[in-house]
């Protein structure tokens, strides 16, 4: 090395003593990744809050010849009341269109004019403006409950992506369940609450409310299948009963999404230390709302079951039986696990009504098997004469 290149090293190595320690090294925020389902919660610096709760990654600090990383990251533990507070108002006012959606565009549809118009399903009356409100695509909900093409960054909305926007309220209700301090509070309506009260509310709430919406939806299709009137000898049976089991499978599709709602609540993990499931929060309210579109599932489903034979096809309305009775064993074991953690009697918390139903599937199936006709005969039997 020669002395000039010396002498530069020399220089460079003075100067780099010379400056300040912050000028030497400084960290830059760590960017949190915005997807379409980002809960956008931010910190009291304005900073996103990231999936392991942390806001920067830390400051060096001079400690005599040496620099030492001073950690700045904030973990939940530490997130200010106000960060809370911002997280609780965005949830209210998506659980608050939820419940307005319910209450008032499902109640008093507001088109209604004459009796024809108020006998029509949701899907049928006005375009099906109010069913397609609360789901764009029914056959295209991922698994964490949004609808397709639901666009978070628009919310709340008060006529529109009404479903995710309660799936939404529900992970933030989450996030505040878990809240620390545990005496943690906000605002509400002016009078400071506990945070984790309003979390475990907030999210049985929102999950009641998603489960409500579709068994409106579904009574709605159950009446119209269940409402025709038609003769043995109408040259239309056929083509009638097609259309029974269009509305039925309707229903069907609508009960089935309900019960989802709340069977994923004892299989969804919204975080926290040691873990934290909705369905950990369930109560009676929320065990007999299962238990109730448990069941009108599976009264929709023998419902369909019984004109696929009348059709004729026995094969079929198995093979409805069949998935139908792997689901609701599936639900079963979910339901009986989560009261075991929650130490509760299985059989006082829905578990009656969803064995009821599966010794239903069973039975119906058997008559299948038996070959039992939809009228309950088999079909070597020949009634008694009459007298005449």
């Amino acid at each position: 090395m020669n002395n000039l290149s010396k002498r530069l090293l020399l220089w460079l190595l003075l100067l780099s003593l010379l400056l300040p320690a912050h000028a030497q090294a400084m960290p830059t925020a760590q960017s949190t990744g915005s997807t379409d389902t980002d809960t956008d919660m931010r910190g009291s610096d304005g900073r996103a809050i990231t999936d392991g709760g942390l806001s920067t990654i830390g400051d060096f600090a001079q400690a005599g010849n040496q620099l030492s990383l001073l950690p700045k990251a904030q973990p939940p533990a530490l997130l200010a009341r106000q960060d809370y507070q911002k997280v609780y108002d965005q949830a209210n006012a998506l659980l608050t269109t939820g419940e307005t959606f319910r209450q008032t565009e499902l109640q008093l549809p507001p088109a209604c004019k004459t009796v024809d118009e108020c006998r029509l399903n949701y899907e049928d009356f006005n375009n099906g403006e109010l069913f397609f409100s609360f789901c764009a695509n029914y056959d295209s909900i991922d698994a964490r409950g949004y609808c397709a093409g639901d666009n978070p960054v628009s919310w709340p909305r008060p006529s529109e992506q009404i479903r995710g926007q309660l799936v939404r309220a529900r992970e933030m209700y989450g996030f505040l369940a878990l809240a620390e301090p545990a005496d943690m509070t906000v605002l509400v309506n002016g009078v400071p609450t506990p945070v984790r009260a309003i979390g475990r509310t907030g999210v049985l709430s929102a999950t009641r409310e998603i489960a409500n919406i579709h068994m409106i939806f579904g009574n709605e299709f159950m009446v119209d299948a269940l409402d025709y009137r038609f003769a043995g000898g109408d040259p239309r049976a056929d083509q009638i009963i097609s259309e029974e089991l269009a509305q039925l499978d309707k229903a069907r599709q609508q009960f089935e999404l309900a019960v989802g709602v709340l069977a994923h609540a004892f299989n969804a993990d919204f975080g926290g230390p040691n873990g934290g499931y909705i369905g950990d929060y369930f109560g009676a309210r929320e065990f007999d709302l299962f238990g109730l579109v448990s069941e009108r599932m599976v009264l929709a489903i023998g419902e369909m079951a019984d004109r696929y034979r009348q059709l004729g096809n026995d094969a079929q309305a198995l093979a409805l039986y069949s998935r139908a009775f792997a689901n609701q064993y599936v639900q079963a074991m979910a339901l009986a696990t989560s009261a075991e953690q929650q130490n509760v009697k299985f059989y006082e918390n829905g578990g009656f009504e969803i064995l009821t139903n599966l010794e239903q599937l069973r039975a119906q199936a058997q008559t299948i098997h038996d070959g039992i006709n939809p009228f309950g005969f088999v079909d070597t039997y020949v009634p008694l004469q009459t007298y005449e």
